[in-house]
C-alpha cells in the first residue's frame, strides 16, 4: 500500500502570530521544523511511502537538513503559504498512491502514527465505510462547549477513534479527496484580504466535506491524538514534551 507524503516546510517564521507556541515563545520555527520532520520520517519508516518535501524558501541550514533525508523529493515551492499550499493541494490530488498525507513542518508524530493511521483505513475498508478522512491530532478544541458534535467511536487495535466535523489541512486521504473544490478556496483565499472578507477558513471549506458524511467523505480522529499541531493549544492525553524532547 504506497502512501504519497506531501510536507510543506517553512523557516523563516510562525505564519500564526496570535499566540505563542506550547514549546516556548522563543523557540524558532527551524527547530520546530526539525524535529517535527525528524518525527514524521521515523513514522514513515515503517510503510512503503514516497515524501515530498516542498521547500519554500528554508534557509541553506536546513536545505541541508532536509536534503539529509533518505530518498525525499525536494521541489522548490511555490513563494508564499497560499501558493505553496495550493501546490501541496495539486499534488496530493494528481498522485497515483492509494492515499495522501498532506502535512504540515509542525506536527510532531508519535512514532506508531502513519502506521496506526493506515492500519485503521485498512479496518474501515473491511467494515465496508467508504470515503474516510483521518486527522491524525484530536485537537483541543474539540472539546469546547461551542464545538461540542455528537459522534460514533470505532476500536482500533490500539486505541479508539472519533468521527468528527472538524479538522485542518493536515489529513490523510484517497487523492480524489484533495480534488473536492473547497480545497482550492482555501488555500488560495485562507488569510488573504479577500478570503477574510469572505470568511474563508477550514470550517467554511473542508469542513463541509466531512459535514456530508456518507454523500462525501467522513471524517475520524484518533483517541488520543497520533500528532500533535504545536501551536498554542496542549493538546489532551498525548505526551508531546516527551517527543519534543526525543527528536531533539
Amino acid at each position: 500500500m504506497l502512501l504519497d507524503v506531501v510536507l510543506r516546510c517553512y523557516d523563516g517564521g510562525n505564519v500564526h502570530t496570535y499566540a505563542p507556541r506550547i514549546t516556548g515563545a522563543q523557540t524558532p520555527k527551524a527547530e520546530v521544523l526539525k524535529r517535527c520532520v525528524r518525527s514524521l520520517v521515523a513514522s514513515l519508516t515503517a510503510v512503503e511511502h514516497r515524501l515530498t518535501i516542498l521547500d519554500d524558501r528554508c534557509c541553506e541550514e536546513t536545505k541541508r537538513f532536509i536534503q539529509s533525508i533518505p530518498g525525499v523529493q525536494i521541489l522548490e515551492a511555490a513563494p508564499g503559504n497560499n501558493a505553496s499550499w495550493l501546490q501541496a493541494v495539486e499534488l496530493c490530488g494528481r498522485s497515483d498512491a492509494r492515499y495522501c498525507y498532506q502535512v504540515e513542518d509542525d506536527y510532531l508524530h508519535a512514532p506508531e502514527a502513519i502506521p496506526a493511521m493506515l492500519a485503521f483505513m485498512d479496518l474501515v475498508r473491511q467494515k465496508k465505510l467508504p470515503n474516510v478522512v483521518i486527522h491524525p491530532y484530536d485537537d483541543h478544541d474539540n472539546y469546547k462547549a461551542d464545538h461540542l458534535r455528537p459522534g460514533y467511536v470505532l476500536h482500533g487495535a490500539d486505541r479508539h477513534w472519533r468521527t468528527n466535523t472538524y479538522s485542518t489541512a493536515v489529513c490523510l486521504a484517497e487523492p480524489w479527496i484533495f480534488r473536492q473544490p473547497e480545497w482550492e478556496r482555501l488555500a488560495r483565499l485562507y488569510e488573504t484580504p479577500e478570503g477574510r472578507a469572505q470568511n474563508v477558513h477550514e470550517g467554511t471549506t473542508i469542513n463541509r466535506i466531512w459535514h456530508d458524511g456518507e454523500a462525501r467523505a467522513r471524517l475520524f480522529t484518533p483517541l488520543p491524538s497520533l500528532a500533535v499541531a504545536l501551536n498554542e493549544n496542549e493538546p489532551p492525553l498525548f505526551d508531546w514534551r516527551h517527543w519534543w524532547e526525543h527528536y531533539a
